[in-house]
């Protein structure tokens, strides 16, 4: 309730503002400062305060100003700490990497002792035994295809611990090109499109901060594609946290959206895993409509019929090459997410055609309930 409060503040602040009512504007912007700070929404806070300081005049509108800054330099404070996060977590995978090769070299090696062993006292009792040389040529090679399926037993299972590690390092990879990444775009995104004013020694530091956040954006990125290809717990209702990061993108990628759920399908009969996957699907083409389609307006619309759920996203942007190979990872988690989820995508654009682009995916959801 304190969000919408102070969000719709925000927007009838700017109205007034536009109108040069700044009388109306200033109560307004007030409110949804106040409203802000309680609903712990940095954005409208950033968006009260920018106003606030346009608003009043002097030393208090410069005060907003610098509280306006400050906050920005705490959120850039707490995306870093992300960052330094997710690095100790790649870091302590490669120590865990390393020692497991350790290990496995050190199981090789007393296996081959230990065969030797078996070899030395076999031929020993060959020669003390003669008479029973046949017998013990036998049981000797037995041992020996014995230790071969031991061996190879072993190499199965560190196949699979090798597997199960790679699988930790994809998933490690797509939670921060899909999760932290995005989040670092649209903050920067949000705080590209503010009209600060100061001196310039503070117009300075302000692109300081928006380049060292393009730079984190791109360690982030790189640290993704080294490790690739989640889970959030949507503990909430999904539509409204899904309607929220769409409203947020839309302010970043200035177009508008329409969220159409005909049915009334009830996200929260779908398992936890399903949504998750749905949601970070949504996330990663929501993020390329704002970083490549240039749209004025997305549509997202849900049905569900014979147990299939199909969803469809339409944007009126410029399009691109489908057949095109592109370097971003952006589409291959898509269709990874899509297929893990033993669904169908189908993509229709057409680079500068007019026409947008449609992602069209169908997933079976009958075991899912």
């Amino acid at each position: 309730m304190f969000y919408e409060i102070s969000s719709s503040g925000n927007d009838i602040a700017e109205f007034y503002y536009g109108t040069n009512q700044k009388d109306k504007a200033l109560f307004y912007s007030e409110k949804s400062y106040e409203y802000g700070k309680k609903a712990n929404d940095y954005f409208e806070v950033l968006r009260a305060l920018k106003m606030l300081s346009k608003l009043y005049e002097g030393n208090e509108g410069k005060a907003y100003l610098y509280e306006h800054i400050k906050l920005n330099d705490s959120l850039i404070d707490v995306e870093r700490a992300s960052r330094n996060k997710y690095a100790r977590i790649q870091f302590e995978t490669d120590q865990y990497i390393k020692e497991t090769k350790r290990l496995s070299t050190q199981n090789i090696l007393i296996i081959a002792i230990g065969s030797i062993s078996i070899l030395v006292l076999g031929l020993l009792y060959f020669i003390k035994l003669q008479k029973t040389k046949n017998n013990e040529l036998q049981y000797i090679t037995e041992q020996e295809l014995a230790n071969q399926e031991i061996y190879k037993l072993m190499l199965k299972q560190q196949a699979k611990q090798e597997e199960g590690r790679l699988q930790e390092r994809h998933r490690i990879s797509e939670d921060l090109h899909d999760g932290i990444l995005p989040r670092l775009f649209g903050t920067r995104m949000g705080m590209g499109f503010l009209d600060i004013k100061g001196d310039e020694s503070t117009l300075k530091q302000y692109n300081k901060f928006i380049d060292e956040m393009q730079k984190i954006e791109k360690e982030v990125r790189d640290v993704s594609h080294e490790l690739k290809s989640d889970t959030i717990g949507l503990k909430a209702n999904f539509e409204s946290i899904l309607e929220a990061y769409i409203k947020a993108q839309s302010v970043a990628g200035n177009f508008k959206y329409e969220i159409i759920n005909d049915d009334k399908i009830k996200f929260e009969l779908f398992n936890e895993t399903i949504r998750v996957e749905i949601y970070r699907i949504l996330q990663e083409l929501i993020q390329n409509i704002v970083k490549h389609a240039k749209a004025t307006i997305v549509s997202l619309s849900f049905t569900l019929k014979e147990d299939v759920l199909r969803i469809n996203i339409l944007d009126d942007g410029i399009g691109f090459n489908t057949e095109k190979k592109h370097k971003g990872i952006g589409l291959k988690n898509i269709a990874s997410r899509v297929l893990k989820l033993e669904g169908e995508l189908k993509i229709n654009s057409l680079l500068n055609s007019k026409k947008g682009t449609e992602f069209d995916i169908k997933i079976p959801v009958k075991k899912e309930f």
